[in-house]
């Protein structure tokens, strides 16, 4: 739903938005070890150590595709990474160049470190899961350096590429039942295995690990709570902007590989031939599937698209949200939120994607939700919503119960699962950014803010629509702390979510600290949202 936010302001920032890069020269304390050999960084222009492109798999081209990553094979001598590695396969208008600067190959299982020094203080490790809607992205955009967070808060910031689409979520499990079709969340676990091993050589502390993502990215990081595999490989998680944590059913499953099947001109039986085909046919067939996906009048179909978590009865034998609800999500810290107005109609959308208005127009809208929740109770839901938004368009008030339906509340629901453990901290981005592709407080909107990279003059005004004040600033430093703090001790300022209180952050220009906000809105969705 919407796709357009959680795809194109990728590529709008990632064309603009370089993060500095003036390399002071390759220096004696630039190389760090790993288990596979040892790479060499460079310093950039605000004295952090970079290293881009370390591998932490093996490639999956040829017999790896559709496989789970095997290990790295160890190398020889000392590996360059100063540039970038190739990122997953993906297709995109790409209108800007974000990617064209990127390689993009099966070769594509990489990762970028920052960190302040190769000396051995065991700082706090930050790893983020880039979003994109399971199709696009890459944790090598400038939107997500991560030098700010590094110098100004002393801890280790890792970002990484995972396979994508049909690639990392295909709708079919190619190798038999036993293999599971999860493979872009498989990938997330072998980055982190990664950083358990080889962490200590950067700086790091593999006791402290915060994993995180943002969308898609937070999906996965969710979704991980749930997967033994990921057992033990971090102790603070923080899914930002997760979306309603279902997977692709069988029978969908079945429809869009069929799907795929004949965008490529295949038959039922020809799915091995799909192990040999050109990377650029799969994508143009995955192109076709998705687009068809993202127009489905359903509003279950809008939740469950092609590319995506899979039920595969390997990782998932149901969707994760009904696990986290019964109680099965792992016991780690875990910062949870999402910003308030994640699917209000933005100005890009408004020039570009008509469709992501129409299905907010009201005679639309409506009717969906009807067919998820009845006729009465959806009335309920709207009237409840005209009450707290009095002056709000019905296109607008239709985004709000949107943004809720499928970002807030599944948050929540994760913060009640932890509730028990106190062991959640639950938050909410209100700032409104006035720039000319996001307005609001919309989907992404509060990337930069946790990053930093508001600084660089580009991405405020993409984001902010002009140079961030001293009011921004001021609060991207405070998200910024509390992300770095959540890193290093487990605990957020504000108290633990508990379902008596609701104690949530909201992070505005002027931060406050809310007991259950928004709580007609909230209710309205008990028994509908798990």
């Amino acid at each position: 739903m919407l796709d357009y936010s959680r795809r194109d302001f990728l590529a709008v920032v990632g064309a603009v938005a370089a993060a500095p890069a003036v390399l002071r020269g390759v220096e004696p304390d630039t190389v760090a070890a790993t288990a596979a050999g040892s790479v060499r960084g460079a310093v950039n222009s605000l004295g952090v150590l970079t290293f881009k492109g370390i591998p932490y798999a093996a490639s999956t081209e040829g017999s790896g595709r559709f496989r789970p990553a095997a290990m790295m094979v160890p190398w020889t001598g000392v590996r360059d990474a100063t540039q970038p590695g190739p990122i997953a396969p993906q297709n995109d208008d790409d209108r800007l160049g974000a990617y064209a600067r990127f390689s993009q190959t099966e070769d594509c299982l990489n990762l970028n470190v920052w960190t302040p020094a190769l000396d051995g203080a065991r700082r706090p490790v930050i790893v983020f899961m880039h979003g994109g809607g399971f199709t696009t992205g890459s944790g090598s955009l400038g939107l997500y350096d991560g030098s700010i967070l590094a110098k100004s808060h002393d801890v280790v910031v890792v970002t990484i590429n995972y396979r994508l689409g049909i690639f990392g979520f295909p709708p079919f499990q190619f190798h038999g039942p036993d293999v599971s079709s999860n493979l872009g969340l498989l990938d997330a676990v072998a980055a982190l295995t990664w950083v358990n091993a080889n962490i200590a050589g950067f700086g790091g502390d593999p006791s402290r690990v915060l994993q995180c993502g943002q969308s898609a990215g937070a999906m996965i990081s969710a979704a991980l709570g749930v997967v033994p595999a990921a057992r033990g490989l971090y102790q603070r998680a923080a899914p930002m902007s997760l979306q309603y944590l279902v997977t692709v059913d069988r029978e969908r499953q079945t429809r869009y590989t069929g799907e795929i099947l004949t965008a490529l001109g295949l038959g039922g039986s020809d799915l091995p031939k799909l192990a040999t085909l050109p990377v650029a046919d799969l994508l143009k067939a995955q192109d076709v599937v998705r687009t068809k996906g993202l127009a489905a009048p359903s509003p279950d179909d809008q939740m469950r698209w092609p590319f995506m978590l899979n039920h595969d009865d390997v990782l998932f034998g149901d969707d994760p949200c009904l696990a986290i609800r019964k109680g099965r999500y792992r016991d780690v810290p875990t910062l949870v939120g999402a910003t308030t107005e994640e699917l209000m109609i933005s100005p890009a959308q408004e020039r570009a994607n008509p469709t992501a208005r129409a299905r907010l127009a009201k005679d639309v809208f409506l009717p969906g939700l009807a067919g998820q929740v009845g006729n009465a109770k959806a009335d309920q839901v709207w009237a409840t919503y005209r009450a707290e938004y009095p002056e709000a368009s019905d296109i607008d008030l239709a985004g709000l119960i949107g943004t809720d339906q499928l970002y807030r509340v599944p948050a929540v629901r994760v913060a009640e699962a932890q509730a028990r453990h106190r062991t959640a901290w639950s938050y909410a981005v209100a700032y409104r950014g006035t720039g000319p592709v996001f307005h609001g407080a919309h989907h992404a909107i509060d990337l930069p803010f946790w990053f930093g990279t508001l600084k660089y003059p580009p991405v405020a005004a993409i984001f902010l629509g002009h140079p961030a004040t001293e009011q921004e600033q001021a609060l991207s430093a405070e998200m910024q702390r509390t992300l770095a703090g959540f890193a290093r001790t487990g605990t957020a300022g504000w108290p633990a979510y508990d379902t008596r209180t609701r104690t949530t952050r909201i992070f505005d220009l002027e931060t406050t600290t809310e007991p259950d906000p928004r709580s007609a809105t909230r209710r309205i969705w008990d028994g509908l949202v798990t």
